[in-house]
């Protein structure tokens, strides 16, 4: 079995386009669980593509902190985002983790 794990800037994030743009090698960005990315990784031979969101790590009393202010901000947006497309499924991280395999 191969494995491919990609991480990348989240479009529908907020701030996605600051992101985006914010370093020129970002060339392209996707909103998670999106048709490109599958669509990408099912040309490369990947069956099986799953997205996370990657939420900030815990690891202070500061970072604890932000921690909750992006969860309730998050989720106001995802409350909002339900208003608007009645999907409950929403990755809104800055950044996506992009999980995909191959089975032999």
């Amino acid at each position: 079995m191969i494995f491919g794990i990609i991480h990348l800037p989240n479009a529908l994030e907020v701030s996605g386009m600051k992101i985006h743009y914010g370093d020129f090698t970002h060339e392209s960005a996707s909103r998670s669980r999106s048709r490109s990315i599958v669509q990408v990784l099912s040309v490369c031979g990947f069956g099986k593509v799953n997205c996370y969101e990657d939420s900030p790590i815990i690891h202070s009393l500061n970072s604890f902190f932000r921690f909750i202010i992006c969860y309730l901000l998050i989720s106001f947006f995802r409350l909002l985002l339900l208003s608007e497309t009645v999907a409950t499924k929403h990755n809104l991280s800055q950044n996506i983790l992009v999980l995909a395999k191959i089975s032999n």
